[in-house]
């Protein structure tokens, strides 16, 4: 029996923003500030992909504040 792996060849951009808005949350060194600024540059997606998931931080930081209150 072979086993068969499957790697994306392209990952997807709102992935990489949530990994993105991770590692902003913990704070960005000057050299991952480039890359980030490098990522978001090289296509448009990356851009609407990290506005989108940027949306769904704050959104969820909003339902912890409220929840917080229930």
């Amino acid at each position: 029996m072979v086993n068969v792996v499957r790697f994306r060849l392209r990952a997807d951009p709102e992935e990489e923003a949530a990994a993105w808005i991770a590692r902003i949350d913990k704070g960005l060194s000057s050299a991952q500030q480039g890359e980030l600024e490098k990522w978001l540059a090289a296509d448009v997606r990356h851009r609407r992909a990290f506005r989108t998931v940027a949306a769904w931080w704050d959104d969820a930081g909003s339902l912890a504040e409220l929840a917080e209150v229930l």
